[in-house]
């Protein structure tokens, strides 16, 4: 029936406009449909990475010619991870739209091709372009971003849950006392960010609950370069901790552990001693001959300190340090360490922001690929932050991470039909990015409390198969007359 005729006009208008069919639904979700894709993502990567880091393998899983092959493989990971670890299908859906925009080949509608193509990257070439990024973004940084002309390192430790599954429960442990198949399996995090540049340099993975020295250990010997201050909290005030960074030619400031007794007088702030080297623990992870090769007394300066910071638990502190320097002022201390939770805030990115709080890999080398790909996600916005902060002279600390990976998803999803080179178009994506400041909040009160209720469900006791649910819980009780 033909509503637009001046006959129907007046019935037209009284009762709303006639409903679409199944057919032209169809039809504009396709439409819409090819209008997105991330066609963008190869220049994006390519402004960043090496193009031949993105290249079919000589032999092996990518050496033929797939709809899915290395590149588009790591692109649709990527994505998956921008978004928030969406759905396989979308990113299917993506690839789709992204052929079909550029006239080429368009991959079949299932998951399966993509997921065994996932399954199969090389963790050896991940790493290869996560070490890529980091080199851009060590170019990036300025000297005025430098503390005292020095870089600063932070440590710390999470844990991250994943689907519970047979296989990952072989390999990872679940939280203690926990009941059997009422919970998820763990994975254990240590890892070290930098403070001038915000970049994820490396993380170390454990499938048991080992305490953070022995599960950072590595990352020290590998990141602590010459100059470095690895800035942690009083988990690390270890002797041969300090000791085996002083060893690699950097310090280390901490917070005193509340078992190590303290020489300061109660109105004494600062004081330089001498730590004498305890005997080897059967906890330390260092070898006999390492142990034995670290020095035998340990100079180390106290700092007691106000940390004026509403909502935090903590007013007073006592530090430990290897930065004896007089030019170096106990409240320059205070300040730095103040800037440690820097690090909370780069997990809450990555678990919040990105999704990496609940895996929803299957299988323990999935869950390995899925942190090598939020290692790179994390490092890309990163990029895209201190390239911004550089062009809009603003301070890296204004941006906002949520803003910056929007505004890059924005990109990726891009042109809306083939592959153009747009003037200007990276220099307004910087722009968006640098526009969007985070308002300067000094000494803001953040408590540690939730707003929105959780729903009024029962706590899973007891296996899903075993489980009895209490009834009429949620009736509410009828008033008696």
């Amino acid at each position: 029936m033909q509503w637009k005729t001046p006959m129907f006009e007046p019935m037209r208008k009284l009762m709303g406009r006639c409903g679409r069919s199944p057919r032209k639904t169809m039809e504009a979700q396709r439409s819409q449909l090819l209008r997105r894709g991330f066609g963008e993502m190869t220049r994006v990567l390519s402004r960043w990475i090496d193009p031949k880091l993105m290249a079919p393998e000589n032999e092996g899983n990518f050496s033929r010619v797939r709809c899915f092959d290395f590149a588009t493989t790591v692109q649709g990971f990527l994505w998956q991870i921008l978004q928030g670890q969406a759905s396989c299908r979308q990113v299917v859906q993506q690839v789709q739209a992204t052929r079909a925009a550029a006239s080429a080949q368009i991959p079949d509608s299932g998951t399966a091709a993509y997921c065994q193509a996932r399954a199969k990257l090389p963790m050896k070439r991940l790493h290869q372009i996560n070490e890529a990024l980091q080199q851009k973004i060590s170019g990036l940084v300025r000297p005025q971003d430098l503390w005292f002309g020095r870089e600063v390192k932070l440590l710390d430790c999470t844990s991250v849950s994943m689907e519970d599954t047979p296989a990952n429960a072989q390999v990872y442990a679940y939280a203690n006392g926990q009941k059997p198949g009422c919970g998820f399996p763990l994975v254990y995090l240590a890892g070290i960010f930098s403070l001038s540049s915000g970049a994820w340099l490396g993380y170390a993975a454990s499938p048991e609950n080992r305490h953070d020295l022995t599960l950072s250990v590595d990352l020290v010997r590998k990141h602590i370069q010459p100059g470095d201050i690895l800035v942690a909290d009083r988990a690390y005030c270890a002797y041969w901790m300090l000791a085996l960074t002083k060893v690699l030619g950097g310090d280390v400031l901490v917070r005193l552990r509340q078992t190590r007794v303290t020489d300061l007088g109660p109105r004494q702030k600062e004081k330089v001693i001498s730590w004498e080297k305890p005997s080897r623990g059967a906890g330390c992870p260092l070898s006999a001959e390492e142990y034995a090769a670290l020095p035998q007394k340990l100079t180390v300066r106290l700092v007691r300190r106000k940390l004026e910071a509403k909502g935090q638990r903590t007013r007073e502190v006592i530090l430990a340090t290897t930065l004896c320097e007089k030019a170096i002022s106990g409240e320059e201390l205070g300040a730095l360490y103040l800037r440690r939770w820097k690090v909370e805030l780069h997990f809450d990115d990555l678990k919040t922001t990105l999704g990496m709080d609940h895996l929803k890999s299957k299988s323990p080398a999935m869950v390995e690929r899925a942190l090598a790909v939020y290692h790179c996600a994390h490092n890309l916005v990163r990029a895209l932050m201190l390239e911004a902060s550089v062009r809009a002279e603003v301070p890296l600390g204004r941006l906002s991470f949520k803003g910056s990976s929007g505004a890059l998803l924005k990109a990726i999803n891009g042109p809306k039909g083939p592959i153009r080179k747009t003037p200007g178009r990276w220099e307004i994506l910087l722009d968006m990015a640098a526009d969007d400041l985070l308002p300067v909040r000094p000494n803001r009160r953040e408590p540690r409390a939730i707003k929105r209720r959780p729903k009024n469900y029962q706590r899973l006791t007891a296996p899903r198969s075993l489980f009895q649910e209490v009834p009429h819980r949620h009736r509410t009780k009828k008033r008696l007359n």
